[in-house]
């Protein structure tokens, strides 16, 4: 997380259960989030601290979900919470 933070790594990769506990990753500008949760607060949460005060980018974020899996029935749960 440092080295990303201070430009020596271009790539951050974690888990969803992870970037939603006290991590501020403002230095991302581009997040793939390629699970659901099933409590929405927890994806809104790592959206919000890619968006957290210092940011200085423009953010995009992509949400990578499998057609015809378990992805697509999580989705339409998420929505309606």
């Amino acid at each position: 997380m440092d080295a990303f933070e201070s430009g020596e790594a271009v790539v951050f990769m974690a888990g969803t259960g992870q970037p939603n506990r006290g991590v501020t990753i403002t230095s991302a500008n581009y997040v793939f989030i390629m699970n659901t949760e099933w409590l929405s607060e927890v994806t809104l949460q790592i959206e919000d601290r890619v968006h957290w005060s210092g940011q200085q980018k423009e953010v995009t974020i992509h949400y990578i979900l499998s057609s015809s899996t378990v992805d697509e029935d999580m989705w339409e749960l998420i929505g309606q919470k």
